[in-house]
């Protein structure tokens, strides 16, 4: 057995008895943990030296790790202003945290693909009924973007979910749309919609696809945290929104921050480029 390749299978951490039911006795288990190549986590379980700090902190606490920190875990876009860890845990569960600081956001709903005694992360199905439960409705629909765009599932699938779940549900899988590459943008367009704006992602025009495009001349562009802060990227930028520029658009670029945090101003350009009509094709003369 390869055991490094099913403890990454596993989210790094396991129960004894899973080992032992693949082979291992509990003399080479202990031989293991004196050579620093397995930690001990309570009584029953085991974990890989690099096994994230989440996922043991859930395992201790006798629950999944859920909702948006499984979804963190798991590579998809989340909010940064929740630092939080959320737990998925049986409607019977008890225990309390240390402090009210240390605890942990728990989660009970009922949820569509049951869990095994020795899962220690969520599967992503149950993962999306907590998100769309817990989280503010743009932030829900941004994730459920990040998993469409990363092909974690099809949106037809999401679909055949929302027939049977909540009304919360069904109605951040309406909003959905898999073509945006970022979060903040899947944030920017649904709270655009929201005030009756309608923002179309990934438009193509020179070329390139743009985040977002209002009517049919009001671009909209939001760099994420990444890659935007690379200066050879940054100025690829803008010489492409110069680009526009000279093809009659007009280019509103924001920073994730302001899309997600100040959320006022990005408002107020947008709404008063399209005051002045700058969304619009020029008419003809004659």
């Amino acid at each position: 057995m390869l055991l490094n390749d099913y403890l990454r299978s596993r989210d790094g951490i396991v129960r004894r008895v899973e080992l032992r039911d693949r082979g291992l006795t509990s003399y080479r288990i202990n031989a293991l943990i004196e050579a620093g190549e397995l930690i001990p986590v309570g009584r029953n379980r085991v974990a890989h030296p690099q096994c994230p700090a989440p996922v043991i902190a859930a395992a201790q606490a006798g629950a999944r790790l859920g909702c948006i920190s499984a979804a963190a875990l798991r590579g998809l876009w989340v909010p940064d202003d929740d630092r939080r860890l959320h737990f998925a845990v049986s409607h019977g569960y008890s225990r309390r945290a240390p402090s009210e600081d240390s605890a942990p956001v728990l989660h009970r709903s009922h949820v569509p693909v049951p869990t095994g005694a020795g899962q220690t992360v969520d599967v992503l199905p149950n993962v999306l009924v907590h998100v769309a439960r817990c989280q503010r409705l743009e932030y829900a629909v941004a994730l459920f973007d990040s998993a469409l765009n990363q092909r974690r599932l099809e949106l037809e699938e999401l679909r055949g979910m929302a027939a049977k779940q909540s009304r919360r549900f069904q109605r951040v899988v309406a909003l959905c749309d898999g073509r945006a590459d970022a979060g903040n943008e899947s944030v920017l367009r649904v709270r655009l919609g929201q005030i009756g704006i309608v923002m179309v992602p990934q438009v193509v025009i020179d070329g390139h696809p743009v985040d977002g495009l209002i009517g049919e001349r009001l671009v909209i562009q939001s760099d994420g945290f990444g890659p935007h802060s690379d200066p050879v990227r940054r100025a690829r930028d803008l010489r492409q929104d110069n680009r526009m520029r000279l093809r009659g658009y007009e280019v509103q670029r924001f920073s994730a921050v302001q899309v997600l945090h100040r959320w006022d101003y990005v408002e107020s350009m947008i709404v008063g480029a399209m005051a002045q009509g700058l969304h619009l094709a020029p008419r003809r003369r004659g």
